[in-house]
C-alpha cells in the first residue's frame, strides 16, 4: 500500500503546481517522516537577461533578494529523535522531484535512498528544487536561475544546522552538527556551484555528486540539453499551461529512456513511473551550468560518482582520465571518483541501487566523524 505522503505529493502536482501542500507526517517502526514548506530566503546576484548566453561574471547582473517557498521532507530514525546528529541534504535532477530520492510506488520502495538512510540510523532533508515539485513557481522563470538554486542548497544546509528547518515540519527544534549534500545531475550541478560561490564559508560538510562530469559541460552539451527538454506548457498544457516558455519537460516516455542503461540493467517498468512522475524545471538554470567550471575553495571530501553506461556524459567512462580532469576543479578537497558497472545516469532507478545506496552511506558517515 503506498504511504499517504505519495497520494498527497502526487495528487497536487497533478493539480497544478501553484497549489500548496499541507505539512503531514508519517511515522513507521523505524523513521518518522515529516513533510511541507518552509520559507528559504535568498539574496544573490543573478543575471539580468539569463537567455543572452554569457557566463554570470561576464553578464549584467542584478540582485535577487527573494523567499522562496521550499517543499520538504524530513525523515528521521526514531530512536534518535531531537537528539544533535548530522543530515544529508538530497537534491534532484532536471524534470524530476524530491521523488527521485524516496520512490514510494508500490513495489518500488527499495528505490528509496530515504529509506535506506533512515533504516540504517541516517536522517535525510529531500527537497523539491526551485521552479519544480510543490517548491515556488515564480511567475517568470527567469527568476529561477543556477545562483538561485544553489542559494536555496546552502540556506536550506544553514536552516538544517540552526533548528529551523525542523521546527518549521515537525514542531520541535532539532540542531543538526553537520550537513552533507548529495546530488542527483543538475542537483550535483546546484551543489557545485554552491561551493563557488560560498568558497571557504560552505555550511556542507562534504559534497556527494553523482551524474556528472564538467567535462560534459561544453556548448554543443548545452545545446544537445535544451532541445531535448522543450516548454512543458506545450508537453502537458492541463498540468502546465500556465507556466511561460522558460519552464521546460520531457515531451515522452520513450525520451527518458536516455537517462538508462541497457535494458537488463533496469525494471521495465521503471521507465513509465519516471514519465508519470515528470515533472518541470527551469531553462536558465540548464543554460547557465557552465558557471561551475571554474576551481573552487571548498575544503571538505567531494566524490562523484557516475554510472558506466551514462550515455548523457561518457562512454566509456575511464576513471583514471576522469578522476584527474575533475580533480583540477576541485584542488583543495579529498576529491575521488567512482564509476559504477550496468548503471545508466538515474542511478537511483537502476538495479544497481542496491550497491550504490551503501557507497553513499559509507561516504556520508566519513564525512560527517
Amino acid at each position: 500500500m503506498l504511504p499517504i505522503f505519495f497520494f498527497i505529493y502526487l495528487a497536487t502536482v497533478v493539480a497544478g503546481a501553484s497549489l500548496v501542500a499541507p505539512r503531514t507526517a508519517v511515522t513507521t517502526n523505524t523513521c518518522s517522516c515529516s513533510s511541507g514548506q518552509i520559507g528559504v530566503d535568498v539574496d544573490v546576484n543573478i543575471a539580468v537577461d539569463p537567455s543572452n548566453g554569457k557566463l554570470l561574471n561576464s553578464t549584467t547582473l542584478r540582485r535577487q533578494k527573494q523567499t522562496f517557498q521550499i517543499f520538504g521532507q524530513l525523515c528521521q530514525p526514531v530512536d534518535s529523535l531531537n537528539l544533535p546528529a548530522p543530515v544529508q541534504v538530497l537534491i534532484h535532477g532536471q524534470t524530476y522531484t524530491s521523488q527521485y530520492w524516496n520512490v514510494q510506488w508500490n513495489g518500488f520502495q527499495n528505490y528509496s535512498y530515504v529509506d535506506f538512510s533512515c533504516s540504517q540510523g541516517v536522517t535525510s532533508f529531500v527537497y523539491d528544487n526551485i521552479c519544480a515539485g510543490l517548491s515556488s513557481h515564480p511567475a517568470t522563470s527567469k527568476d529561477c536561475q543556477l545562483p538561485t538554486a544553489a542559494a536555496v542548497a546552502s540556506s536550506v544546509a544553514r536552516k538544517l544546522k540552526d533548528g529551523s528547518v525542523a521546527k518549521a515540519l515537525t514542531g520541535t527544534t532539532r540542531l543538526f552538527t553537520k550537513v552533507v549534500g548529495i546530488g542527483h545531475s543538475l542537483g550535483s550541478l546546484t551543489l557545485n556551484f554552491a561551493a563557488v560561490q560560498d568558497g571557504i564559508s560552505s555550511p556542507f560538510a562534504g559534497l556527494i555528486l553523482t551524474s556528472n562530469v564538467h567535462i560534459a559541460n561544453s556548448t554543443s552539451f548545452l545545446a544537445g540539453l535544451a532541445t531535448s527538454f522543450p516548454p512543458a506548457a506545450s508537453v502537458n498544457p492541463a498540468r502546465w499551461g500556465n507556466l511561460d516558455p522558460g519552464y521546460i519537460s520531457g515531451p515522452s516516455e520513450e525520451s527518458r529512456l536516455i537517462f538508462y542503461g541497457t535494458p537488463d540493467t533496469f525494471n521495465p517498468s521503471i521507465p513509465q513511473l519516471d514519465f508519470l512522475t515528470e515533472d518541470v524545471g527551469s531553462i536558465w538554470i540548464l543554460d547557465q551550468i557552465a558557471n561551475i567550471n571554474t576551481p573552487v575553495a571548498f575544503r571538505g571530501p567531494i566524490t562523484t560518482i557516475l554510472g558506466a553506461l551514462d550515455g548523457t556524459l561518457c562512454i566509456p567512462c575511464d576513471q583514471p582520465t576522469l578522476q584527474a580532469r575533475e580533480k583540477v576543479f576541485f584542488p583543495n578537497a579529498d576529491f575521488n571518483l567512482e564509476i559504477i558497472p550496468k548503471v545508466g545516469h538515474d542511478i537511483d532507478l537502476h538495479f544497481g541501487a542496491a550497491n550504490v545506496f551503501p557507497m553513499m552511506l559509507d561516504l556520508f558517515n566519513a564525512a560527517t566523524k
